[in-house]
C-alpha cells in the first residue's frame, strides 16, 4: 500500500462523495446542538446526562451513516437514503459493543498515569498500534456486517505488515485535520472575537451559539467526512491484499460527478 496515493485517493473520495454526504450527516450535529440545553441537566449517572447518551448514540448513527454513504457511491454512484439509514440501523448494536470495548480499554490506559514515565510511554505506543491494528474493525462492521469479535480479527489479519504505511497515512490525516481547524481559527475566530490564546477559543466554543454552529455543523462534519473517505480507501487496498472480493476499481484520475 503506497501511502501518498492512497491518501490522495482518499482526498479524491472526499471530494466526489462531499456533497451527497453533507447532506446526510449535518442534521444530526444540529440536532444534537440544539437539544443539548434541554438534556444537558439529567443525569443518569454522577457526570453522564441524558444528553451525553443521546450524543453517543447520535455518533454512532453519523460514523455507520458515512461509512455506508460512502461505500454505495463508491460501488453503485447512487445514493437510496432509506436503505442508507435502514443499514445504518441494523448496524448500531454491534457498533455500541465494539465502541464500549474500545472505551473499557482506553480506561484502563487512564490507571497507568501513575506509572514511571518510560512505562507510560510503552503504554502509550501499545495504545498507537492497537488502535492501527483494529482501526478497519468498524468499516468491517458498519459495511461488511461482520461481528465484533470477527471484525477485530478480520482487522488484525488486514493490517498485518502493514503497520507503517496506515500509521503514516493516519499521520497525514492527522496533520489535514489540524492544518483545517487552523484555517478556520485564522478565517472564523480571530478576526471576528479577537482571540489570543487556546484557552479563549475554547470558551468561545463553549459559550458561542454561532460558533457551535459553525464548529459542529460544518467543521466537524467536514473533518468526520474526510476520515471517513481516507479509511474506506485504506480498506480498500486492505481487502485487496486481503483477497477478499474485489470492489470496483477507482480510478484515482477520473473526474465523473458521484450521483446523489
Amino acid at each position: 500500500m503506497e501511502v501518498i496515493q492512497t491518501y490522495k485517493n482518499g482526498l479524491i473520495l472526499f471530494r466526489k462523495t462531499f456533497l451527497p454526504l453533507f447532506m446526510m450527516t449535518s442534521v444530526f450535529p444540529l440536532f444534537e446542538l440544539l437539544i443539548k440545553p434541554s438534556l444537558e441537566n439529567y443525569l443518569i449517572l454522577k457526570s453522564f446526562t441524558v444528553y451525553d447518551l443521546v450524543s453517543f448514540v447520535m455518533s454512532l448513527m453519523v460514523l455507520a451513516i458515512g461509512y455506508i454513504t460512502v461505500d454505495t457511491l463508491y460501488k453503485t454512484g447512487r445514493l437510496q437514503i432509506k436503505e442508507v439509514y435502514t443499514r445504518s440501523v441494523d448496524v448500531l448494536w454491534p457498533l455500541f459493543l465494539f465502541q464500549l470495548i474500545w472505551m473499557l480499554f482506553a480506561g484502563l490506559f487512564t490507571l497507568v498515569n501513575f506509572l514511571p514515565p518510560m512505562v507510560l510511554l510503552l503504554a502509550l505506543g501499545a495504545v498507537v498500534y492497537l488502535s492501527v491494528r483494529v482501526s478497519m474493525a468498524m468499516i468491517l462492521i458498519v459495511v461488511e456486517k461482520e461481528g465484533v469479535a470477527k471484525a477485530f480479527d478480520r482487522s488484525f489479519v488486514m493490517t498485518q505488515g502493514k503497520f507503517w504505511n496506515i500509521f503514516a497515512v493516519f499521520a497525514l490525516l492527522i496533520m489535514t485535520i489540524f492544518l483545517i481547524m487552523i484555517v478556520l481559527y485564522l478565517a472564523l475566530l480571530q478576526p471576528v472575537y479577537h482571540v489570543t490564546s487556546m484557552v479563549e477559543m475554547m470558551d468561545i466554543l463553549t459559550n458561542s451559539i454561532q460558533v457551535q454552529f459553525v464548529f459542529y455543523v460544518f467543521t466537524m462534519t467536514i473533518i468526520s467526512q474526510l476520515v471517513y473517505a481516507t479509511l474506506y480507501v485504506v480498506y480498500l487496498n486492505l481487502t485487496h491484499v486481503s483477497s477478499v472480493e474485489d470492489p470496483p476499481h477507482f480510478d484515482p484520475d477520473a473526474d465523473e460527478e458521484v450521483q446523489s
